[in-house]
């Protein structure tokens, strides 16, 4: 039996500190959001020529937007309670179908809410949905919905499988841009279960094998002894030119004309699977 590949990625402390201001300029603020940094960005460095180019007082306002983007966030970040299904295994090339079930219980409103999962392991990938800046970055795993107080909503989310194996999901998160759309606020995570990728494969309704006939000499019975052993199906009359030894003596006699022999060579149906048992070899990383 071929063992599974575990499919997981452990970055180092290294690596964490050099991507985590990337991914939080890809996955955390919103194309709006993205424009008001780089403002702010461009300002910071004109004020490096002097304090008293009006490029300081641009900074320091677009600086206080910012501030007060992310505390509101934190402070309208809404109370959800969430939970999510997963098929445990597909098939190569087979897109994933979950569902994220999301309840409010809370007394107010919440605004704004869409579901992703960030960092999937190579060979999974989430399909970019309609209306999203880029194929390459999703903005959001789906149009943002509002959930009124005490109700419930389900939000699917699909994966892509691009290789066999076993895979640990990271957490979806479930995250609003309320109040301003600028900066994506996580609410909450919920753990995924492990996906088992199989090899993909085609249902059959019939087998339809091209099996054809190939001459052995001596038939089956060559494969024990030595010497011809043809098969013999009847009789037919004799047609000059014929050995003799074929002659059945016993049907001339009875019939009054020559009768011979009539002998068939013995065939084999040879039919060959063929199994792919072949698994590339690992990079480093890719195995723990």
């Amino acid at each position: 039996m071929i063992p599974l590949r575990h499919v997981t990625r452990r970055p180092s402390l290294l690596t964490r500190l050099v991507t985590a201001p990337i991914s939080g300029w890809r996955h955390r603020i919103t194309p709006g959001g993205r424009w008001l940094v780089a403002a702010a960005a461009l300002a910071g460095a004109g004020t490096t020529v002097s304090v008293l180019i009006p490029f300081y007082q641009l900074f320091c306002a677009l600086a206080a937007v910012l501030a007060v983007v992310e505390i509101s966030g934190l402070l309208c970040r809404p109370r959800l309670v969430a939970s999510a299904g997963l098929p445990d295994r597909a098939s190569l090339g087979q897109q994933v179908t979950g569902e994220a079930t999301i309840t409010n219980p809370s007394r107010r409103t919440a605004w704004d809410i869409a579901v992703r999962i960030l960092h999937l392991p190579e060979g999974l990938q989430s399909p970019p949905f309609p209306g999203s800046a880029s194929p390459d970055t999703p903005e959001t795993a789906g149009p943002l919905a509002t959930l009124p107080p005490g109700e419930t909503l389900r939000i699917p989310f699909v994966l892509e499988t691009h290789r066999r194996g076993l895979y640990a999901l990271p957490p979806l998160q479930v995250e609003t841009t309320f109040p301003f759309n600028l900066v994506r606020t996580t609410v909450t995570a919920v753990d995924l279960p492990r996906l088992l990728v199989v090899p993909s494969f085609h249902p059959l309704d019939s087998v339809h094998l091209p099996v054809a006939h190939r001459y052995q000499p001596g038939g089956i019975a060559m494969t024990s002894t030595i010497g011809e052993s043809p098969e013999y199906i009847g009789n037919r009359e004799y047609v000059p030119g014929e050995p003799a030894r074929r002659l059945d003596f016993r049907s001339w006699a009875r019939l009054g004309t020559p009768v011979v022999r009539e002998f068939q060579e013995e065939y084999f149906g040879r039919v060959a699977l063929v199994l792919d048992t072949h698994i590339p070899v690992p990079r480093l990383g890719d195995l723990r």
